[in-house]
């Protein structure tokens, strides 16, 4: 008897050491790592951010970048380098900006959003206002990723007519590796989705750091490259705090099961990037939901590629059209 109370105690105090060292680590802000100075104009977009390079001249188009999940702008260095192209990359709410700037603009038309940071609608409404308050161009491309489709999606939701011919633009999206209304995450990063990892990543994150970029590479992304090694080292670095990521893993699973495909009629305009060696989101499960696509969308499988398409396979990313051919 005098064991079993001795063991009780034991796990009891186990468990409230775990339970404080937690309560410290969750609201434990990183340091950003930045990729280095930036030239243009960062505007605060509320808890998000976009970083606008502006066109030497009069610019043919406008780009939008919205990254993934756990990634930020660096995914998009080395596309969309002419210099005619205005370029806009966001980078989502309750992140690290990955630039450093002499100022940050504050715009009153970037002050109110009703959403709570983190989610895919705040990011969604963060999205829209870009699109109406800095694009210059009727020539705009929306490049999003994984987790940033999710937001291209539910902005199309929040304002279906910003997408609409009628807005004065033609808006066309490439949904790369998309995350779409009924995902489903393949194991074991469904797991570690689960309701007690997610509780568990203000303890997890600091063991996460100490896994190489390669290995998380090979197990998740493969094949190892360059590229992808510069994204998967900032990985577990881009979200301000481990509550940051709770909020936005929870939110992602919740997404995925509480909107429906009705959510893709919103938008004409799209190319989706469709990597058929994914080994994060169910490839069947992805192509029994594209069929529900309407007819306008242009899918792309992409036979080797990741859940990074364009590491793999860059050829598959449309040309921008010229403003004339729009």
């Amino acid at each position: 008897m005098t064991f079993l109370l001795n063991a009780l105690l034991v796990l009891v105090a186990v468990f409230v050491v775990i339970y404080m060292v937690r309560r410290f680590l969750i609201r434990a802000e990183d340091v950003g790592h930045y990729v280095g100075s930036f030239s243009g104009e960062v505007y605060h977009l509320g808890r998000a951010y976009a970083s606008v390079r502006r066109a030497q001249g009069k610019p043919r188009a406008s780009v939008i970048c919205f990254p993934g999940l756990m990634v930020d702008q660096v995914y998009f260095q080395g596309l969309y380098e002419d210099s005619d192209l205005e370029l806009i990359w966001i980078t989502a709410s309750n992140c690290h900006l990955p630039v450093q700037v002499d100022e940050r603009l504050r715009p009153e038309w970037g002050r109110k959003n009703p959403n709570e940071p983190g989610t895919i609608a705040y990011d969604a409404h963060a999205l829209l206002l870009a699109l109406k308050n800095l694009v210059t161009t009727p020539q705009v491309r929306i490049h999003a990723v994984s987790r940033g489709c999710a937001v291209v999606l539910e902005a199309g939701k929040q304002d279906p007519d910003a997408f609409a011919e009628a807005s004065g633009k033609h808006v066309e999206c490439v949904l790369e590796a998309p995350v779409l209304p009924g995902s489903r995450v393949l194991p074991p990063l469904s797991w570690l989705a689960s309701p007690l990892m997610i509780w568990l990543i203000p303890l997890l994150l600091p063991l996460g750091r100490l896994s190489s970029a390669e290995t998380t590479i090979k197990r998740v992304f493969p094949p190892v490259n360059e590229q992808k090694l510069k994204v998967a080292e900032r990985f577990l670095y881009v979200l301000r705090t481990p509550e940051a990521l709770m909020i936005t893993e929870r939110d992602l699973m919740d997404w995925m099961t509480s909107r429906d495909t009705s959510l893709l009629a919103h938008l004409n305009h799209v190319c989706v990037l469709s990597p058929l060696n994914d080994c994060i989101l169910d490839v069947e499960r992805q192509r029994e939901l594209l069929h529900s696509a309407p007819a306008s969308w242009n899918i792309i499988e992409v036979p080797e590629a990741s859940h990074m398409v364009i590491f793999d396979a860059p050829e598959v990313l449309p040309p921008l059209p010229d403003q004339t051919q729009a």
